[in-house]
């Protein structure tokens, strides 16, 4: 069910790149929306069997009473549960495969950066994009500075290139 590797994603990320003309970032965006659909979905997945194996290892700890009985041997015994839940197969599945979906879709979201627009278009994917990102992602990475600098650089290069200029450092 997750046979969709990263080496294939990125293959088939960079065919569809090279093959867009002539507007790659939209392209870009196109690939990064897909891969952050596929690792979103990924990561349910992987929520929902987390939360039916802690349901699982919480109902067994539980003594007769419904309420929890912590004695040590007890405590144990739970742990000892907890580390057979990251053996799991499906689990382990399903938590790699959303770690390789999210690897894919933050290397697009760098690529974007990294990708000038060619048209306006192109601009406002770009920033789609980034207002998608902003939603889910942790403020402390850094996010959204460069790809907001990227876009920022697009509008000044296409204004110049309409106006017959060079770029200034002017803000718009």
């Amino acid at each position: 069910m997750f046979n969709h590797s990263v080496p294939a994603a990125k293959a088939e990320a960079r065919e569809a790149i090279e093959r867009a003309e002539p507007e790659r970032a939209i392209v870009v965006a196109r690939l990064w929306r897909d891969a952050q659909a596929r690792s979103l979905s990924l990561c349910r997945r992987q929520q929902r069997l987390e939360t039916e194996r802690m349901r699982a290892v919480r109902s067994s700890a539980l003594s007769g009473s419904g309420a929890p009985a912590m004695t040590r041997d007890q405590a144990e015994a739970e742990a000892a549960r907890w580390q057979r839940i990251d053996g799991d197969p499906d689990y382990a599945q399903a938590r790699e495969a959303e770690a390789q979906a999210a690897q894919v879709a933050e290397e697009l979201l760098e690529k974007l950066a990294r990708t000038p627009a060619q048209s306006l278009e192109g601009v406002i994917a770009k920033l789609d994009v980034v207002l998608r990102e902003a939603k889910t992602h942790d403020a402390s990475s850094g996010f959204p500075w460069p790809q907001l600098r990227s876009a920022l650089a697009d509008l000044r290069r296409l204004k110049a290139e309409a106006e017959g200029g060079s770029p200034s450092g002017v803000n718009i």
